[in-house]
């Protein structure tokens, strides 16, 4: 009985003296254990074929999105438009759920990706005026005349419809012929809207015939004439309306118009 006692003894002091190395020695194992973590690199394979949520939205929405957002922007205007556009911002609720931010990001906005865009431009102007959408203008992307700025077309509800933007503008003093604006998909390249002079006159364009294509052009739906609840809204001295459907209830309105003092025939998706 005795020897029974000296050995259930002797396993429980083996056990306690186990414990108590475990306890002492942890906290060292887990020290050196993080200093081989921390002084190295760690590799690990990634399924390539799992990607991140992306929304794809049609073409019809991008342009509804677009336009929404460039509707809310405030730029300077004189005192009688703005007073047209706050009535018309009262009427059309929507757009200021929208916001058009520009993009500072180095990796997407720096000089190597604006002369990208500008060069992607002047192939979408051949393009255009090859159509029989815009009549042929000279473009020289490398000139220093023209300023490109990046920005985010986002839907403030939703975030992750969103687009992203070239707008490039003429820089210098006076342009008698020649691009003066225009708005281009970052992705694609398509033209949105655009501005030009040119010498020919508003009955030389064909308004129809150029929404027609430029719909084509973009893949969206085919635009319809649209009339406009106020004509005073619109300053050009002629211009043509279309809506486009952008969902059952939603549209999306283009203007085809022509300045005639200055020659300058537009497409552009604001009201």
């Amino acid at each position: 009985m005795k020897r029974t006692h000296w050995f259930a003894y002797t396993i429980a002091a083996l056990i306690i003296c186990v414990i108590i190395a475990i306890i002492v020695l942890i906290p060292e194992i887990t020290k050196h254990y993080d200093s081989v973590i921390l002084g190295s690199i760690i590799l690990e394979e990634k399924d390539v074929e799992v990607e991140g949520y992306k929304y794809n939205m049609s073409r019809d929405e991008k342009l509804y999105l677009l336009s929404n957002a460039l509707n809310n922007r405030i730029l300077p205007q004189s005192d009688y438009f703005a007073t047209i556009r706050l009535q018309d911002s009262i009427y059309n609720t929507q757009t200021q759920s929208y916001t058009f931010q520009p993009i500072y990001k180095d990796s997407e906005y720096n000089s190597n990706t604006r002369l990208s865009a500008l060069n992607a431009l002047e192939a979408e102007l051949a393009l255009l005026s090859e159509k029989g959408i815009l009549p042929e203008v000279d473009f020289d992307p490398n000139s220093d005349l023209y300023e490109a700025a990046l920005f985010s077309a986002i839907d403030i509800l939703e975030p992750k419809k969103n687009l992203t933007v070239w707008q490039i503008n003429f820089s210098g003093a006076i342009i008698s012929e020649g691009l003066v604006e225009c708005i281009m998909d970052a992705q694609n390249h398509k033209l949105y809207s655009v501005f030009l002079r040119a010498a020919e006159t508003w009955d030389q364009y064909n308004a129809d015939e150029a929404i027609r294509l430029w719909a084509e052009y973009l893949g969206i739906s085919a635009p319809e004439p649209y009339m406009p609840s106020s004509p005073l809204i619109e300053d050009a001295t002629y211009y043509q309306k279309y809506a486009i459907n952008a969902t059952e209830d939603d549209k999306t309105i283009v203007t085809v118009g022509y300045y005639e003092g200055i020659q300058e025939f537009f497409i552009k998706i604001t009201r």
